[in-house]
């Protein structure tokens, strides 16, 4: 949107704003593409070896290789440019690129038995990732001169490692709890999920202004203690908003 009007700045501006969204909402834009391509999903998900190899390849191509052509890039060198020039330029496997491994690797655990073995095994990646997440982020800040995000991506090996750990977990105990009130607790938060997310920023962004910054307390205390206080916030405010007509069936 932009128009050759110089009054129309401000206006443009605010479209660009609007479609671009809250630095949060990504994720609305990301399930979106992930519901276009479901029908072609389903299609690699109905054969158990086609599911497999779409993994396979997502992992080296979207975990490996990109991770290394990241750091690559970080450090620079000829070959970043050289490696970059042939992955992403020539050779051009984006169909496993994306969030569609998540999607597919969810499915899969789903509909899988997972012997006690391979639960340990995902358990010990998922603590390996979960700890070495702050530890690589702090080396590879230290090194580069300012803070870098790099092993915070959703795409870092460390990041999948966790995320497949928290949801086997969730499959093998969470779910198997054989207790109504649980039950009712767990349905009711995943209700208002969506409506926490949407609204989370918000009740950081006013927690920040109203209450204190994270930086008046020690990290240890501040992140806990902040985290816990904006989910609360959120939950409530998508509590509210799900009682509202309209919003609640089109919003939230």
């Amino acid at each position: 949107f932009s128009f050759n009007i110089s009054n129309t700045s401000g206006f443009s501006f605010c479209i660009s704003e609007i479609v671009r969204g809250h630095y949060h909402l990504w994720f609305l834009y990301m399930i979106a593409g992930l519901y276009l391509v479901t029908p072609l999903l389903r299609k690699i998900t109905a054969d158990r070896s086609m599911t497999i190899y779409f993994l396979i390849i997502a992992f080296v191509f979207n975990y490996l290789i990109q991770n290394a052509l990241t750091g690559l890039e970080i450090f620079g060198g000829w070959i970043y440019d050289v490696s970059d020039l042939v992955i992403n330029k020539k050779l051009l496997v984006k169909l496993v690129l994306g969030y569609s491994p998540y999607f597919v690797a969810g499915y899969l655990l789903h509909n899988t038995e997972i012997n006690r073995k391979t639960e340990i095994v995902i358990y010990i990646l998922g603590a390996i990732g979960f700890i070495s997440t702050p530890l690589l982020t702090h080396w590879v800040s230290n090194e580069y001169g300012e803070a870098v995000e790099l092993f915070y991506r959703y795409y870092c090996i460390n990041v999948l490692f966790e995320s497949l750990a928290v949801f086997v977990f969730a499959k093998q105990h969470i779910s198997r709890i054989n207790n109504a009130w649980f039950h009712n607790l767990i349905f009711g938060t995943a209700k208002l999920s969506f409506g926490v997310y949407l609204v989370h920023a918000l009740v950081l962004a006013a927690f920040v202004k109203i209450v204190c910054e994270p930086s008046a307390f020690s990290t240890a205390i501040s992140v806990p203690v902040i985290s816990l206080a904006v989910f609360a916030g959120s939950l409530i405010a998508s509590f509210v908003l799900n009682k509202i007509p309209i919003v609640n069936k089109y919003l939230v």
